[in-house]
C-alpha cells in the first residue's frame, strides 16, 4: 500500500487507529520521526474513545506504543550525546540533573 492510500482512507476514517499507525510508519521510515510520534499519539487516543477497542485495532496499538518508544528513546539518546559533546557525559553529570534527564 502506497502512503497516498493511507492519505485517502484517512479522509475516509480520520479516526482509524489502523489507518493513523500505518501512516505513522510511513513518516517514520522517510526520516520525520516528529510527524510518526504525532501519528502514533493520534492512534492511541482514537484507540482510547472505544469502550471496547476493535479486535483489528489491537495489533496497530501495540505497533504504536513501540513506535512511542522507539521515539522517547531516540531522544533520549540525542540528548545524551549533545550532553556528551557539551562536555557533560553521564558520569560527569549531577545527580539531579540525571535524575531530571532519565524523566524524559
Amino acid at each position: 500500500m502506497l502512503e497516498a492510500d493511507i492519505d485517502a482512507r484517512l479522509r475516509e476514517e480520520p479516526f482509524d487507529a489502523r489507518w493513523l499507525v500505518e501512516k505513522g510508519r510511513f513518516r517514520r521510515a522517510a526520516g520525520d520521526s516528529r510527524t510518526a510520534t504525532a501519528f502514533f499519539q493520534a492512534a492511541l487516543r482514537a484507540a482510547a474513545r472505544h469502550d471496547r477497542l476493535p479486535d483489528s485495532w489491537a495489533p496497530y496499538v501495540r505497533l504504536a506504543q513501540a513506535g512511542l518508544q522507539e521515539a522517547m528513546q531516540a531522544f533520549v539518546d540525542y540528548l545524551d550525546d549533545a550532553l556528551a559533546t557539551a562536555g557533560f557525559p553521564r558520569d560527569r553529570r549531577p545527580p539531579r540533573f540525571q535524575e531530571s534527564v532519565e524523566i524524559l
